[in-house]
């Protein structure tokens, strides 16, 4: 029915739904990510440093000599060059390659090129990474590049000594040389250094500094990669493996601030201490678990911002329905009202607002996951509180609707193996009344699905 107290928002005659947006069921939910570093130099083959050996790549010498072959400009006002950065596809197999150079005395112009590269074969995954995750990623390709730089300047200061010596030595030799006394002399112009004066030199015949070195130090010594490695792999690991996992991600802040904005922003004491005492939990349970939350309050204008602001913390859509009376108790909805009849409904739950929000009816269980993954740190204004929560219950709501959608594609599974998928992802026993309510809405969503 719709009330005819203003300010009050409609009433829904269904259980509460949302509306979430329908993608294609191709999540290809098992494939991972490749990643791996290269070092290549130009008109040969690159060498792996190191990858993760995924197995979305049918021919991965093919796919690295595509990578390593792509032109790329690097800038020449500093001896440590900001990375370029390329996002493209290599025969259905989207791609980002962050290439760098990296620092060594040893080698041919004193630098090595280095390519990291991540890859998936769903575009749209590869995509909301470059969008929203690069940050993070230039940041390894900056610690490998700075790591490595540690001990240049003192490497080529020494380089420098030790040539001169040599020319001293062998003055013969000075024509022979004086080109890669240039080269240093440039690079050391760029680093704006001189040599230092105790700097010892080593003692080398000329052919020393002539001859090309092909056994370059280990990449993975020279710039530490290890102590990135298990940073590096947790990062891929984290990323969304699915098309409603990206979006998700994608817009899952702009979505949650815009529905905060659409209520009352001003801050509320009274909704803070619902945050603190952990009456919300048990508010988010009664709701999740399909059942109507009352809120008794003499001032409706107060009941009416703290229900619009519970009434946002959803999983999965639209916020949940905001009334002013029902006939039903077994629909997820708020109804604020200024009395009360318990006699006239079954299985709900009332917070007095008029009475330090007392909470009575459906209690959330302290193994929920609720309890386990939603803030523990309250010291926040109620809206900074309405959005932190948002954005996890989503996330929650993500990963169940993801694993609805992997087992919707098996054979029928017994009851145990359900509730051991759904322990994979965070719920316990004591959330059956959640999953029930929620397996159901992801029911109709998945039939919907194209």
């Amino acid at each position: 029915m719709e009330s005819s107290e203003p300010g009050i928002f409609r009433s829904w005659s269904t259980p509460h739904i949302g509306s979430v947006p329908l993608v294609s069921p191709t999540m290809l939910s098992n494939i991972s990510y490749y990643v791996g570093l290269f070092e290549f130099a130009q008109g040969s083959s690159p060498r792996i440093v190191w990858d993760n050996d995924a197995k979305l790549i049918q021919n991965r010498d093919l796919f690295l000599l595509y990578i390593v072959n792509t032109p790329t400009d690097f800038p020449s006002e500093t001896y440590i060059p900001k990375p370029t950065i390329i996002k493209s596809v290599y025969n259905d197999l989207f791609y980002i390659a962050i290439y760098m150079q990296i620092n060594d005395v040893e080698a041919r112009g004193f630098t090595r090129p280095l390519v990291l590269v991540v890859a998936h074969p769903i575009k749209k995954l590869i995509t909301h990474l470059y969008e929203t995750k690069m940050e993070t990623l230039e940041n390894y390709a900056d610690k490998l590049q700075k790591s490595a730089a540690e001990t240049f300047p003192h490497d080529i200061q020494k380089y420098t000594v030790s040539i001169r010596n040599t020319i001293e030595k062998h003055p013969e030799s000075k024509e022979l040389l004086q080109s890669k006394v240039n080269e240093l002399e440039s690079m050391m112009k760029l680093m704006k250094i001189t040599p230092e004066k105790d700097i010892e030199p080593y003692d080398a015949d000329p052919e020393y500094f002539l001859h090309i070195k092909n056994d370059l130090r280990p990449i993975k010594k020279l710039t530490h990669f290890n102590e990135i490695k298990s940073d590096l792999l947790k990062f891929i690991s984290n990323l969304p493996n699915d098309v409603i996992q990206s979006r998700s991600l994608t817009q899952l802040r702009k979505e949650t601030y815009t529905m905060i904005e659409s209520v009352y922003l001003r801050d509320s004491p009274t909704l803070i201490n619902i945050f603190k005492n952990k009456t919300i939990m048990d508010c988010l349970f009664t709701l999740y678990s399909g059942h109507t939350l009352f809120i008794l309050a003499n001032d409706t204008n107060e009941a009416q911002a703290i229900a619009s602001r519970i009434a946002v913390l959803t999983p999965f859509g639209q916020p949940f329905p905001v009334v002013g009376s029902t006939e039903r108790s077994d629909i997820a909805q708020i109804v604020i009202c200024m009395s009360f009849d318990p006699e006239k409904y079954q299985n709900y739950s009332l917070m007095d607002l008029d009475n330090q929000a007392e909470f009575t009816g459906i209690k959330c269980p302290q193994d929920s996951i609720l309890m386990k993954e939603l803030p523990k740190n309250t010291d926040h204004s109620s809206t900074s509180l309405v959005s932190l929560f948002s954005i996890e219950l989503k996330k929650i709501g993500m990963r169940f609707l993801c694993k609805m959608m992997e087992l919707s594609r098996r054979a029928s599974q017994p009851e145990e193996r359900v509730a051991q998928q759904m322990r994979s992802i965070g719920f316990s026993s004591a959330d059956e009344p959640i999953l029930k309510n929620w397996t159901a809405i992801a029911q109709q969503i998945i039939s919907s699905i194209p």
